[in-house]
């Protein structure tokens, strides 16, 4: 799932939580907004989202970002999308594959990480 899908999915659940009647349903959204606002990491996945659907510009980001931003358009913002391309990268980055180049490394990691089975 591509970084701005992700994002949607986080900016919808906020909105219907947020007009979610009852205390339960205020008791999420509050749980919710504290997450997200002790999380410094999406504050920057939200920034670089920006930049990646022209909202912003790559000055007003407060995160350094030296390499290609396309870089981060599949990047997971979940700890389990994480943690299973985690096991997925130990497959690739193996001492069979010491002579790959880069830019070859970094096409074969995003079709890792976003093929069910490599």
């Amino acid at each position: 799932m591509c970084l701005s899908d992700s994002m949607y999915i986080i900016e919808n659940l906020r909105a219907s939580l947020k007009c979610t009647p009852g205390e339960v349903g205020q008791l999420a959204s509050r749980k919710l907004e504290l997450l997200l606002t002790k999380n410094p990491g999406f504050k920057h996945m939200t920034q670089i989202n920006n930049i990646l659907s022209a909202n912003d510009k790559v000055e007003n980001i407060g995160v350094d970002v030296d390499m290609n931003c396309s870089i981060f358009k599949y990047s997971p913002i979940t700890s389990c999308d994480v943690e299973r391309s985690f096991s997925r990268l130990k497959n690739t980055l193996t001492e069979k594959r010491a002579s790959l180049i880069p830019e070859h490394l970094e096409q074969l990691l995003v079709c890792s990480a976003n093929a069910p089975y490599f």
